[in-house]
């Protein structure tokens, strides 16, 4: 039957998962500092920062989706570690730190009873194109963006900078609320 897979191709085309990480072993929770993202991520596409990150979280997972977030330990997304299952049975997120470890990108992958190696490669790289303040409200366009850009906003982040008290070349990076 070609319908089922027509319908699960469908679904994963207009829903996907974020993937956010944040430098430091911090919580999961907002408040404890920015994220840098990749929204709407697909699975098995990597989402990568050229810094060290502490935490991942795989956000908004749809209702039945199983998943298994992956970090990379390195910026060619090709030296991974599984760190933890979970997904709709489990509520919309996954969120998990790395230890003492950092990492340099993250992504998903669906679980299956049949394990397939195909899933434990990367099909594709992105940087990390979305940095979300701590109010996880404000988001700015950190495409292609330095690492000192970014390093700027953490800090900015971290010591809980308003946005309207951002710096100008930072405010023209904010994206537009929905």
């Amino acid at each position: 039957m070609i319908y089922p897979t027509l319908l699960i191709t469908l679904a994963a085309a207009v829903t996907a998962i974020d993937i956010r990480m944040r430098r430091g072993n911090t919580n999961c929770e907002w408040g404890g500092g920015g994220w840098v993202a990749c929204n709407n991520a697909n699975p098995d596409f990597c989402c990568y920062t050229g810094e060290g990150m502490g935490t991942i979280w795989l956000a908004a997972i749809p209702n039945g989706w199983n998943v298994e977030a992956k970090v990379w330990y390195n910026t060619a997304c090709n030296n991974r570690h599984p760190i933890l299952q979970g997904g709709g049975r489990n509520g919309p997120n996954v969120c998990e730190r790395a230890g003492s470890d950092t990492f340099r990108g993250g992504s998903y992958s669906f679980r299956s009873k049949k394990r397939d190696a195909a899933t434990d490669a990367s099909k594709g790289c992105q940087q990390a194109d979305t940095f979300i303040l701590a109010d996880g409200v404000t988001q700015y366009n950190i495409t292609g963006m330095a690492s000192d850009g970014i390093n700027e906003l953490f800090d900015l982040s971290d010591s809980f900078t308003a946005p309207e008290d951002m710096p100008q070349h930072i405010k023209d990076l904010q994206l537009t609320q929905l």
